[in-house]
């Protein structure tokens, strides 16, 4: 899977290689988060085509989905442009052997945010010619996609594709499967630790959906948790390991879904229990629920799962399970890219994941405030007797001068 960026946020020009798990790692401030960005902006198409698969409704969608201020961490639509000059077009790109390739602009034009998106499917047994829906959300809809304009660009998206099925019967493998979807999680991005009461409780029908995924903003953890009894025993047997079995976890299912944690028999309020296990509850249901998504509707290689720092505040025996989680997602046929301050966790994933499935990369700032993205090889760590960690504990250049011969994936 390739992607291509260019001039977005701080990102110049940038082209490299997803595999099936890729860790971006580097120190702050270097623009990890805007590649996830950039894949979940990408992405994004494919989940309006298949919102019938996991919604009732395109208002259940609007509700459960998270705005474009949270995705894209924006306030103003210029944000999206590096200094924020709207004459710095940027320009996305993502492409997989058997899926649509999908290009996707963005221009602000009467103060409004433009996103258009061009899908072209390279399968010659299905079409080859262009198709260019245009999917548009307006400054004033910032704060959440606009239902209107979503069902006016799904209309015409649907359109497209179904000209283009009229001299192609199987136009629909297209609409279903030929499409990359992603979806970022992040705990922090989403403020779940401020909102827990509500996304560990789910008493309207609102909070169902969608209806076998956990949303990226935790909204449906509660009726995702009471649905999914295996990732709650694994991280109940983990809980048991590190604590002895002071906290025990439940799920309640009858008259309205939630998840309960006791200690020493009585109910505690979440706010009491540790950080670690809500963080692990969250992510461990979204590969988990990633991985069943795919398997149900032969999505393999189509679903990207895109994790935000997902070691963040967390006691690092709780990596084993993380990594377990990916592990598993990996084969199930989802992708997985996340960013990573912590040397331990990319360790430990190097443990679990074959060196033709990984992609490592270092994101440093060069000097002009354009993201650097620098590929590390495995091998190249191996010869020089050097972990993850040891990468984080040095200054840029450092990093550069060990590294040597590596290809480097992005810069002027």
């Amino acid at each position: 899977m390739r992607l291509q960026v260019e001039n977005f946020k701080n990102i110049g020009k940038l082209s490299m290689e997803l595999k099936p798990l890729t860790i971006i790692l580097g120190p702050p401030v270097s623009g990890k988060s805007n590649l996830l960005e950039a894949i979940e902006l990408l992405g994004f198409l494919g989940k309006l085509l298949r919102l019938d698969m996991l919604y009732r409704d395109i208002n259940s969608f609007c509700n459960s989905e998270p705005s474009l201020r949270e995705a894209l961490r924006i306030d103003n639509p210029l944000e999206v442009f590096p200094w924020m000059d709207p004459q710095n077009q940027p320009k996305l790109a993502l492409e997989a052997e058997g899926s649509a390739h999908i290009e996707a602009s963005l221009v602000v034009e009467k103060g409004k945010l433009h996103v258009k998106y061009t899908l072209t499917r390279f399968d010659v047994s299905l079409s080859a010619e262009t198709i260019a829906p245009i999917a548009v959300v307006g400054y004033a809809e910032l704060s959440h996609y606009c239902k209107e304009i979503l069902e006016e660009s799904r209309r015409k998206l649907l359109k497209s594709l179904g000209d283009a099925g009229k001299q192609n019967s199987d136009y629909n493998l297209l609409l279903e499967q030929g499409v990359i979807e992603a979806r970022l999680y992040g705990y922090e991005r989403y403020a779940i630790e401020a909102r827990l009461e509500d996304v560990l409780r789910c008493v309207h029908d609102s909070c169902m959906q969608p209806d076998i995924l956990l949303s990226e903003t935790g909204g449906n953890l509660a009726y995702i948790a009471s649905i999914s009894p295996l990732p709650l025993r694994r991280l109940q047997e983990w809980i048991n390991e590190v604590t002895g079995g002071l906290i025990e976890l439940k799920a309640r299912t009858r008259d309205f879904r939630e998840v309960i944690f006791f200690s020493r028999e009585v109910e505690i309020p979440p706010r009491l229990v540790s950080d670690t296990i809500i963080r692990v509850l969250y992510y461990t249901l979204a590969l988990y629920t990633a991985a069943r998504y795919a398997k149900l509707y032969s999505l393999q290689g189509r679903v990207l799962v895109l994790l935000e720092e997902p070691e963040a505040r967390t006691f690092p025996y709780s990596f084993e399970l993380l990594a377990k989680s990916i592990r598993e997602a990996l084969d199930a046929g989802v992708y997985v890219a996340l960013t990573t301050h912590n040397g331990v966790l990319a360790s430990k994933l190097l443990d679990v994941v074959g060196k033709d499935e990984l992609g490592v990369y270092y994101a440093y700032s060069g000097r002009d405030g354009y993201m650097r993205l620098r590929e590390v090889s495995v091998d190249t760590l191996a010869e020089k007797l050097m972990l993850p960690d040891d990468l984080l504990l040095m200054k840029p250049e450092e990093v550069l001068r060990e590294l040597g011969g590596v290809g480097e994936a992005s810069g002027w």
